[in-house]
């Protein structure tokens, strides 16, 4: 093939990558691996198949640590609540603990370096 223009170059090369993924993909079904998907029957099974697949694993996957994550979460807040509760540990006040913060920031800013 004659290749002058760019956009022949770039056909002739995406032509190139297709035609090696086939020969892989041949090669694969030769070896027993894979399946060949060549009716419409073929396709709708696949998808079935890949569809059940990614449930499956996103059940396995997402819900059961999400679970334990809640769990734990929950476990955590219900021990801050009793320690608020009975005294152990007294609430501050959110504004007044970001302005000392802001204010320790800038004195750790104002001081030279020790570079």
């Amino acid at each position: 093939m004659n290749i002058n223009r760019p956009e022949d170059a770039e056909r002739e090369r995406r032509r190139s990558e297709i035609l090696a993924v086939i020969d892989k993909s041949e090669a694969s079904l030769a070896q027993g691996k894979g399946r060949r998907v060549t009716t419409n029957e073929d396709v709708k099974k696949l998808v079935d198949d890949v569809k059940q697949r990614g449930t499956t694993r996103l059940a396995a996957e997402q819900i059961t640590p999400r679970s334990d994550e809640l769990a734990q979460v929950r476990g955590m807040l219900d021990g801050r609540y009793e320690d608020l509760k009975s005294g152990i540990i007294k609430p501050i006040d959110g504004e007044a603990f970001f302005e000392s913060l802001r204010q320790r920031e800038d004195e750790l800013l104002r001081k030279p370096s020790s570079r």
